[in-house]
């Protein structure tokens, strides 16, 4: 997807994904099914789940540019508090 990268506030990091974990719940999200606990992603959203990436800006004290992280979240932007881990 090619969108427009927001600028940071703080307390956030931007991440560039590497590998992005696809479950079956995942798979439900993707059709028209709606006996999930989730509703359907409409096509073109970005898919929400865990992803393991690199930091590619910061404003979060605890993570530079660099570091490896796990994270639960979209495919950019991800808040800090309880969403990363090194």
């Amino acid at each position: 997807m090619d969108r427009e990268t927001p600028d940071l506030a703080d307390g956030e990091v931007l991440i560039r994904n590497a590998c992005l974990s696809l479950d079956a719940g995942t798979r439900m999200w993707m059709g028209p099914r709606e006996d999930s606990y989730s509703p359907p992603t409409p096509l073109g959203s970005p898919i929400i789940s865990t992803v393991l990436g690199t930091v590619t800006g910061s404003r979060h004290p605890d993570f530079r540019p660099g570091d490896l992280v796990r994270a639960y979240g979209r495919h950019h932007r991800l808040a800090g508090e309880g969403r990363l881990a090194a």
